[in-house]
């Protein structure tokens, strides 16, 4: 149990919150900053996520587009996700973009194919965002008032999750 603000978190709790919810989330923002520092908000489709993934979100895309070029000059993007049932959860983090053609196939599944039907699939790549931080809006798992507060986690130099001070 770690305070902020006078405010209870219990941290265990709070994480399965967020892995329940990523869990259920289907559609997604994600956040880049173009070239002029502009952040970039597109809708996307987010690949089922599984905590013991090392908390790594998944989205395919077409290698050719804006956001993967913002990618490149910014590591660090955010997800912005809405989980049925009201939950919300921010991830911040770094990415690591997959092209290569054999490790696109390895991860490759079927649920992939109506976003790149036939010869379009040779265009594909993953955008693979390590988490370093959540922003969290749980019913039932962050603290009450539920929406009053932000409760903030983020990863320390040894990959544990830290509950941040409300700020």
């Amino acid at each position: 149990m770690t305070t902020g603000k006078n405010r209870a978190v219990d941290l265990s709790r709070v994480l399965g919150g967020a892995a329940d919810a990523l869990s259920r989330t289907r559609t997604c923002w994600l956040v880049t900053r173009s070239e002029e520092g502009i952040p970039r908000c597109r809708p996307m489709s987010l690949l089922p996520f599984e905590a013991v993934t090392g908390w790594t979100l998944r989205l395919v895309t077409d290698a050719r587009s804006r956001k993967v070029e913002e990618i490149w000059g910014e590591q660090r993007v955010c997800v912005l996700c809405h989980a049925r049932g009201g939950s919300f959860v921010s991830v911040t983090g770094r990415t690591h973009l997959v092209f290569e053609p054999e490790e696109v196939n390895a991860r490759w599944r079927e649920a992939y194919d109506p976003f790149f039907p036939g010869e379009a699939r040779a265009q594909a790549a993953f955008i693979e965002v390590d988490t370093e931080r959540l922003d969290l809006w749980i019913a039932g798992a962050t603290p009450e008032p539920f929406g009053m507060g932000t409760t903030t986690l983020e990863r320390d130099a040894s990959g544990r999750w830290v509950v941040l001070p409300e700020s």
